[in-house]
């Protein structure tokens, strides 16, 4: 058998990006390229210190905020349509990248990018037609931008309040997605889902011409008193995982909810979600 035989993938270089590693790259890094901001990375670096004596562990155990706090700062999200895009969420810009050409076409860029201090924390999801991709950030802000990284809206959480300092990315979003299907009306461009950590799930309907406005809220914070662990949508069911009363009654082992798994259905009227009851696990 020849080497080649042997070959199961081959992997293909594309396109690198140079991060700079000092201060001094990150200062000087040149025309055309946004700079890193130094005194967010300094302030965010405090605010981790600061972390470690903050009741963070009310909303997420320390094994789980460790985990999601080591994750990469750059974010890389794909959509199959129109031949393939990527979107590539760097420290402070987004960048966006068509399939042609092995992904070397770099069809929008923008440094347009709301500052977070803990950018592990971020997320970017697209819409199934790739005409729109959502990024959101530790504070609970949501940016939408188009294919060509203009920016369309910004949606802000409630209660937010400009430039505040946190000591922990309180209002992080564990689950970002976009709809298009089923909206109420064809004034809407998309439905924008997002799930925070501590519970609170709220969506949005955006306009092309009218912005946006809050279309539903609600509270996991009773089922989950010390907030989720992670969170995805499956068609209309939006499936969360966390720790919950119910995992210490021996009685639930066989169900998922004994585990800290429920299933909610979405509705279109209120309460806008409805956990579904699921049948016993086989022994």
């Amino acid at each position: 058998m020849s080497s080649s035989e042997n070959i199961l993938y081959e992997l293909l270089n594309t396109v690198e990006w140079i991060v700079p590693q000092t201060s001094e790259e990150i200062i000087g890094s040149g025309v055309g390229k946004p700079p890193v901001p130094v005194v967010s990375k300094v302030l965010g670096v405090a605010q981790r210190l600061l972390s470690l004596v903050s009741p963070l562990a009310s909303k997420l155990t320390s094994q789980i905020s460790d985990v999601l706090g080591c994750q990469s700062t750059w974010k890389v999200s794909y959509c199959s349509a129109g031949g393939g895009v990527v979107a590539v969420l760097q420290e402070a810009a987004l960048e966006i990248r068509h399939a042609k050409h092995h992904f070397q076409d770099v069809i929008g860029y923008t440094d347009a990018v709301h500052p977070d201090a803990y950018p592990q924390w971020r997320r970017v999801a697209w819409a199934a037609s790739g005409s729109v991709v959502a990024v959101s950030f530790s504070d609970g802000v949501v940016q939408l931008f188009s294919t060509l990284a203009q920016h369309l809206y910004t949606i802000y959480p409630p209660r937010y309040t400009e430039g505040a300092m946190h000591s922990e990315p309180q209002r992080a979003i564990a689950a970002l997605s976009i709809n298009e299907e089923k909206l109420q009306g064809p004034k809407w461009l998309c439905e924008v889902l997002c799930v925070e950590y501590n519970g609170s799930v709220r969506s949005y309907l955006v306009s092309a011409a009218e912005g946006y406005q809050t279309y539903a809220t609600f509270s996991l914070a009773p089922y989950y008193p010390h907030g989720i662990t992670a969170a995805t949508l499956h068609s209309s069911l939006l499936v969360v995982a966390g720790a919950t009363p119910y995992m210490s009654d021996p009685s639930l082992n066989y169900y998922g909810v004994g585990h800290g798994i429920t299933l909610w259905r979405r509705l279109e009227q209120y309460p806008h979600l409805k956990q579904v009851s699921v049948c016993k696990c086989a022994a």
